[in-house]
């Protein structure tokens, strides 16, 4: 199966576009974006990829969200900016082929509770996801055990970072 995987990869790059959802969708087998797979594997951590990945946690990633918050590593002016998307409007994001408002390196929502406010985050490899609340400083990380397209993963992750905010932080 691997054999004919890898021709069939071979040959569709010979003739696919090369766009970025493209270059996603022609990961290697055990990079998938479009199946489920198992994380916890010898050649995933071979990538040694910055991001989760599987193989750190929930609360080791969200301590990094925690220490930029906590350490004021990130102006007071520059956090200004950074609470609302660059454009209040949404775009096509082609990778994960969905609407999206996004701005400086970030995927934003609007806050589940509190009008006029955003939720700031950004999706990983497989649907995992980290979202913080400049305001609050409530960070929700979600790590999964297996890797998901993020489209089949991002109605499930939605779903449940709206329920703990409104958990949280009622208003």
């Amino acid at each position: 199966m691997d054999f004919l995987y890898s021709s069939l990869y071979k040959l569709n790059h010979l003739f696919r576009k090369r766009d970025l959802r493209s270059v996603a969708l022609g990961y290697p087998k055990w990079m998938n974006v479009d199946d489920e797979i198992a994380l916890n594997t010898a050649k995933v951590r071979a990538v040694e990829n910055v991001a989760a990945l599987g193989i750190g946690t929930a609360r080791g990633l969200a301590s990094v969200a925690v220490a930029v918050m906590q350490n004021n590593l990130i102006r007071a002016d520059v956090w200004e900016r950074l609470k609302k998307p660059s454009d209040v409007n949404t775009v096509k994001d082609i990778v994960i082929d969905r609407r999206a408002l996004r701005g400086y390196g970030f995927f934003y929502s609007i806050h589940p509770t509190r009008k006029n406010s955003y939720l700031i985050g950004h999706g990983g490899h497989g649907g995992q996801m980290m979202v913080f609340d400049p305001e609050t400083k409530i960070v929700v990380t979600i790590i999964r055990n297996g890797m998901r397209k993020s489209a089949l993963a991002q109605e499930d992750s939605d779903r449940i970072i709206e329920q703990i905010f409104r958990l949280l932080d009622p208003q």
